[in-house]
């Protein structure tokens, strides 16, 4: 039967886990010089251990040859707790055990003698999910379990715990696992598993987990079922990869304002990923430019090695400040994207903007862009005989739109008619109605201005060519 990656490579033992050295340390203290606490709070992101170190310490304080830094994994005790049936360490996920009288029960529990071991573990994940009542029962038990009994106290958000709870526990911080690290182990089983799977998709599994080992074990899994040899190429849409070449032509063409070469490239990015990720890698890249511009190190990035020259050319044509604006300017988007429907055309005009000198794109909803008056305009209309070229009037009104409010009229829009002090504008779809309505103002301000007259505009569909 076949094994999960994240199963199957679980530490077992202090010396098989990655990083977390400091914890290692304290903890092979304890063990040798049998310092059991009564409880331990393991905190920090998931997947870089807790609850495989809560295993290894109950193991190492109950191996028949121990306690012991190094247990031997073969006597009845160690197997137990590998498997999991071992009466006297249980695993509870709090998250299913939130009420006090099921914290009441456990606590019944102790006044029992370990049955088969010579300590008692309770681990304890997700505990920040205990209710308060549940919280409250535990408190006097923590202080005061008995002398053969500890818990360990898993969660990735101690903040959430009571602090008199956190105040009852020996705390050991979790950090996230470097990208190396995660790499290292990432290629090592595949070695063992033989798998041919090219460096560049280790490389780039092992930085979007981002610090967390589970993640990328899974991620792997996953992609060990295409046929080898394994690249980036071809397993890139499972992963969400976004090809670090295409965002190098995407700032390239942002830059010079290229909007043919953007919407290309934009539409060839959403094909296999999400506008939202596309925004936040291109976040991650043009911090990765910053960062090789000072630093000229390609170990602080994300770069693929064989795109370091390439890269270091790209990061070398923008500012310093430019880089600092461009990301905070993505940042502030990264929210707004979630507001509006059609995320393809707001992404493909927010990189124009942000690229371009001295312009922030931040889709303000309520904000209107401002336009700069030209001639006062007359209330009066015009007479009946005056006939209006329609194609020249609104090839003028887009001439005077700002960025926004122009990528979205010329491309998906026309002026259908202009009668009685009463213009229409038609947009292709149905879908971009809501974001035609937050430019209205500044359609009907720039055509009075055009027409020397007040005129009201309205915004209508046609799904006709």
């Amino acid at each position: 039967m076949y094994i999960p990656l994240h199963h199957k490579y679980r530490p077992r033992i202090f010396s098989e886990v990655v990083s977390q050295s400091v914890t290692i340390q304290m903890l092979t203290r304890i063990i040798e010089e049998k310092r059991f606490h009564p409880a331990y709070l393991f905190s920090g992101p998931r997947g870089t251990g807790k609850t495989s170190m809560a295993r290894i310490l109950a193991r190492s304080a109950n191996c028949e040859h121990g306690p012991t830094v190094t247990p031997c994994l073969e006597c009845d005790h160690c197997r137990s707790i590998e498997v999991g049936n071992c009466p006297d360490v249980m695993e509870i996920n709090a998250a299913n055990h939130t009420g006090v009288d099921q914290m009441r029960t456990l606590i019944e529990d102790m006044a029992y003698a370990p049955s088969t071991c010579r300590r008692r573990f309770y681990i304890l994940d997700e505990v920040h999910q205990l209710s308060g009542a549940a919280a409250a029962a535990l408190l006097k038990t923590l202080e005061e379990p008995p002398a053969d009994t500890s818990f360990i106290l898993a969660t990735t958000d101690p903040q959430r715990l009571l602090p008199t709870v956190r105040s009852r526990c020996l705390s050991f911080d979790f950090h996230s696992l470097p990208a190396q690290a995660i790499e290292e182990q990432l290629t090592e089983i595949c070695a063992q598993e033989h798998w041919e799977i090219d460096p560049d998709v280790l490389f780039y599994i092992a930085e979007v987990a981002q610090g967390g080992m589970r993640d990328a074990q899974e991620m792997l899994d996953q992609v060990s079922l295409f046929e080898p040899p394994v690249t980036l190429e071809r397993c890139g849409q499972l992963l969400g990869y976004i090809r670090q070449e295409t965002l190098a032509a995407l700032v390239q063409a942002a830059r010079q304002q290229d909007r043919l070469q953007t919407q290309t490239l934009v539409r060839e990015l959403t094909v296999y990923a999400e506008p939202l990720a596309i925004l936040q890698a291109l976040a991650f890249f043009i911090k990765d430019l910053l960062v090789l511009q000072r630093t000229k190190r390609l170990n602080l990035t994300r770069v693929l090695p064989h795109l370091e020259s390439q890269m270091l050319i790209l990061a070398d044509t923008l500012e310093f400040g430019q880089m600092l604006r461009i990301i905070a300017d993505l940042q502030q988007n990264e929210g707004k994207l979630k507001e509006v429907a059609q995320t393809a055309l707001w992404l493909e005009m927010i990189f124009l903007e942000v690229f371009s000198n001295g312009v922030t794109a931040v889709l303000e909803p309520s904000e209107e862009p401002e336009v700069l008056p030209l001639e006062p305009v007359s209330s009066s209309a015009p007479t009946p005989d005056v006939q209006i070229d329609l194609e020249a009037l609104w090839s003028q009104l887009l001439s005077q739109l700002p960025p926004l409010a122009l990528a979205l009229f010329r491309d998906h829009g026309k002026l259908a008619s202009v009668k009685d002090q009463q213009a229409v504008v038609v947009l292709r779809s149905q879908g971009l109605l809501r974001a035609a309505e937050q430019h209205l103002t500044v359609l009907q301000k720039t055509l009075s201005q055009l027409l020397g007259f007040s005129i009201q505009v309205s915004v209508t569909h046609s799904e006709k060519p």
